[in-house]
C-alpha cells in the first residue's frame, strides 16, 4: 500500500477517535453537570422550609412580642446585621437553584422548575418582614437620637428625656419629616409622634431664647437693644430650656448683658442725682416758702420812736401802711394789716428847722432820737 494512502487512513482514524472521545466526553460532562444542578436544586427544595422558618424566627425575635408592634428591648445593629446575613444566604440559595434550572435536561427541568419557582414567595415574604423591622428600627433610632437618653425602649416611653445639647433645628426637621405620621394607626407610631412632640417643644424653647439672645449679644458684644425689659424676657426664655447644658451655654453673654444693664441703671441714677444738686454740692430746694427778709414796720409818717428805757413793746401798724410805732408791752407782735405796697418815705421840709435830736434817714424819712 502506498505510504501516502496509509497516512491518510491513519489520520482519518485519529480524527474519528478524537471525535468519538469528544462526544462521549461532552455527554459525560453534560450528565455530570446535570447531576450537580439537580443536587443544588434538590438540596434547596428539601431544606427551603426549614431555612425559611429559621430566618423568619430571627426576624420575629426583633420584636417585643408576637403582635410585632414594638421592637425588642435588646435589638441592636449587630443583631439586625445577623438577620440580614441570614436573609441574604437564603436569597442566594434560591437564586442558585433558579440558575441551575438552565442546566437540566428537558425532563428534569419540567420536574424541578415549578418547585423552585414556588419558593419565590417565601423569599419575598422574608424580605418584606425584614424591611419592616429595619424601618421601625431606623425610626426608633432616629428619634431616640434626639435625646440624651432613649425615649422609647420596648413599649416604654421616657417622657422626662432631654434633647441633646448639639441638636439643631434643621436636624430635627429632617427627622420629623421622615418619621411623623399625622394619622397614627398603631401604638408604635403614636409613641414616635409623642417623642417628636416632646423634642419639638424643647427645641422651640431653645430657638426662641437664641433668637432674642443673639439680638442682645452679638460677636461677644452687648448690643444697644439690651435693657432691663429685654434682659428679663431673655432670662424667662432661657429658664424654659430643660437641658442645663444648653442653659449654661448662655451664661457668658447673659452675664455681659446683666453687667451692661446694671451699668445703665447706675448711670441713670447718677444723672438724676446730679440734676437735683448745685455745683457747690448743696441740694436744690424751693425756698420760696421761707421768708428770711427782716420785718420792718413803718409808720404812717415813716417815723420811729426808740425808747431805750422800755423793756417791752408792742408794734401796731396802721391801716394802709405798715407801722413801726407802738408801746412795747412784753413782746413784739405785728397786728397790723397793712398793704403789700412799699411805704413812701416822707421828704423833710427844708424850711422846717431840725433840732439836735432829729436827723434825716437814709431813705429820706425823719427820725427823732428821744432821750
Amino acid at each position: 500500500m502506498d505510504k501516502k494512502i496509509l497516512k491518510i487512513i491513519i489520520t482519518l482514524l485519529l480524527m474519528v477517535s478524537v471525535s468519538v472521545i469528544c462526544i462521549f466526553g461532552y455527554k459525560y460532562s453534560q450528565r455530570h453537570t446535570d447531576t450537580q444542578s439537580k443536587d443544588v436544586i434538590e438540596n434547596f427544595v428539601e431544606n427551603v422550609d426549614q431555612q425559611y422558618d429559621q430566618v423568619n424566627k430571627k426576624v420575629a425575635a426583633g420584636y417585643l412580642n408576637k403582635e410585632k408592634i414594638f421592637l425588642a428591648k435588646d435589638l441592636d445593629q449587630k443583631k439586625l446585621d445577623d438577620i440580614q446575613q441570614s436573609i441574604n444566604n437564603f436569597e442566594n440559595e434560591y437564586n442558585a437553584a433558579l440558575a441551575n434550572l438552565k442546566s437540566l435536561n428537558s425532563d428534569d427541568l419540567a420536574s424541578y422548575q415549578s418547585q423552585v419557582q414556588a419558593e419565590k414567595d417565601k423569599v419575598n415574604q422574608l424580605l418584606t418582614n425584614f424591611q419592616s423591622l429595619q424601618k421601625k428600627f431606623a425610626s426608633q433610632k432616629a428619634i431616640n437620637g434626639l435625646f440624651e437618653h432613649p425615649f422609647l425602649t420596648g413599649d416604654k416611653q421616657n417622657k422626662e428625656v432631654l434633647i441633646t445639647a448639639s441638636l439643631k433645628q434643621a436636624d430635627f426637621d429632617q427627622v420629623k419629616k421622615a418619621n411623623y405620621a399625622k394619622d397614627a394607626k398603631d401604638d408604635y407610631q403614636k409613641a414616635l409622634n409623642q417623642g417628636l412632640d416632646i423634642a419639638e417643644g424643647q427645641i422651640k424653647a431653645v430657638t426662641q431664647a437664641k433668637d432674642l439672645y443673639n439680638q442682645l449679644y452679638k460677636d461677644k458684644t452687648v448690643t444697644e437693644q439690651a435693657n432691663q425689659a429685654s434682659l428679663d424676657q431673655v432670662k424667662q426664655l432661657i429658664g424654659q430650656i430643660k437641658n442645663p447644658k444648653i442653659r449654661d451655654s448662655f451664661t457668658e453673654g447673659l452675664q455681659a448683658i446683666e453687667a451692661t444693664v446694671q451699668a445703665q441703671a447706675t448711670t441713670q441714677t447718677e444723672t438724676t442725682t446730679d440734676s437735683t444738686t448745685n455745683t457747690d454740692g448743696t441740694m436744690n430746694q424751693d425756698t420760696s416758702m421761707y421768708d428770711t427778709t427782716p420785718n420792718y414796720n413803718y409808720g404812717g409818717n415813716n417815723t420811729s420812736n426808740y425808747n431805750p428805757s422800755a423793756e417791752n413793746g408792742a408794734n401796731t401798724g396802721g391801716t394802709g401802711n405798715q407801722n413801726n410805732q407802738g408801746q412795747q408791752t412784753g413782746g413784739n407782735q405785728d397786728t397790723g394789716t397793712g398793704s403789700s405796697e412799699e411805704p413812701t418815705p416822707s421828704t423833710p421840709n427844708p424850711e422846717t428847722p431840725q433840732n439836735d435830736n432829729e436827723f434825716i434817714g437814709e431813705n429820706g424819712g425823719n427820725f427823732t432820737w428821744n432821750e
